[in-house]
C-alpha cells in the first residue's frame, strides 16, 4: 500500500504533530491512538521519561485540524492507560486502556476533558481469555473492542453492553503487534506493526465473523500506530524515532492510504 504524507503548507516538508505543538508535548514521546470525527483529528501521546519510579501512565490528547495542520488543543495530562485506540462518536472520544481495567474511557472532544469511565462487562467464559482492550471503533450505532490476550474482538451494542464475541484469524505467525482498528461497510481493519520497521507494517482486512479477507504491507518507515477513516479515506499515523547528535529524536506523522 503506497501512502502520501500530510505536508507543512510552508515548505512541503512532512507535518510532524509532535514538533507542531511543541513543548506541550515534552517528554510526551509515544504516538498511541487517533481517530477523527469527520473534521478534526486526535492523537494521544504517552509520557515516557519521567523521574518517578512508579507511576500511572499519562497521557495528552491533541486536537487538529488536518485541512489548516492547526493545532486547535492539547489535553492536561490525563489518566488512559496506554490510551492505544479510540474512537469519535458525537461529542466524545472513546478510548481503550490496555491494562488490566476493562474499561473504556470517555473524552470531551470539545474540553480534552476526562469523563466517567465505562465499565464493560465481559462475559464469564472469556474473562480469562481478555485481561484488557486495545483497539476501538464505531461500528453503525454500536462499538467494537479488540480484547487483549487472544484474538477476540467483542461486538457492544450502542449502550455498550457485550453481544457477542468473535474469534479473529491469526494473520501473522510472527509477533507483529497490533496497533488500532476501525470499520467501513462490513470491513474490520487492524493495523499490524514491529517496533521501527521498514518492512513489518501491514494493515489487515476481516470479514464480520473474524475471517482474514487480505493483508498488505503499507511502504512506511516507524511503527504503524493506527488507522482511521476520513469520509471514504483511509488515514494512519507512524511513530518514528531515530538518533541525532547523540539525542533521540520523536516524529508523529499522518498520511493517507492510496
Amino acid at each position: 500500500m503506497k501512502v502520501t504524507y500530510l505536508r507543512n503548507p510552508s515548505d512541503k516538508s512532512r507535518f510532524d504533530v509532535r514538533a507542531a505543538v511543541g513543548d506541550k508535548l515534552k517528554h510526551y514521546n509515544v504516538t498511541q491512538g487517533a481517530c477523527s470525527d469527520g473534521r478534526y483529528i486526535y492523537v494521544a501521546f504517552e509520557q515516557k521519561e519521567h523521574k518517578e519510579k512508579k507511576r500511572e501512565h499519562r497521557i495528552k490528547i491533541v486536537k487538529l485540524d488536518p485541512e489548516t495542520r492547526k493545532i486547535l488543543k492539547v489535553s492536561a495530562p490525563l489518566k488512559l492507560g496506554h490510551a492505544n485506540d479510540m474512537c469519535a462518536r458525537g461529542a466524545f472520544l472513546y478510548v481503550t486502556h490496555s491494562g488490566t481495567k476493562k474499561v473504556i474511557h470517555k473524552v470531551n472532544t470539545s474540553t480534552l476533558a476526562k469523563g466517567k469511565d465505562i465499565e464493560i462487562d465481559v462475559p464469564k467464559k472469556y474473562r480469562k481469555h481478555i485481561t484488557g482492550f486495545n483497539g476501538i471503533s464505531t461500528y453503525g450505532e454500536a462499538y467494537l473492542l479488540r480484547g487483549m490476550g487472544g484474538n477476540y474482538v467483542l461486538y457492544l451494542d450502542k449502550n455498550f453492553k457485550v453481544s457477542k464475541i468473535e474469534k479473529f484469524t491469526k494473520p501473522f505467525k510472527d509477533k507483529e503487534d497490533s496497533q488500532g482498528m476501525t470499520y467501513k461497510d462490513g470491513i474490520v481493519y487492524r493495523a499490524y506493526s514491529r517496533l521501527q520497521s521498514a518492512k513489518k507494517n501491514f494493515i489487515c482486512k476481516f470479514s464480520k465473523v473474524g475471517k482474514l479477507v487480505s493483508k498488505s504491507k503499507v511502504e512506511i518507515k516507524g511503527e504503524l500506530e493506527n488507522i482511521f477513516f476520513i469520509g471514504d479515506k483511509l488515514y494512519g499515523m507512524v511513530y518514528r524515532k531515530k538518533k541525532k547528535d547523540g539525542k533521540t529524536h520523536y516524529m508523529s506523522y499522518i498520511f493517507k492510504v492510496k
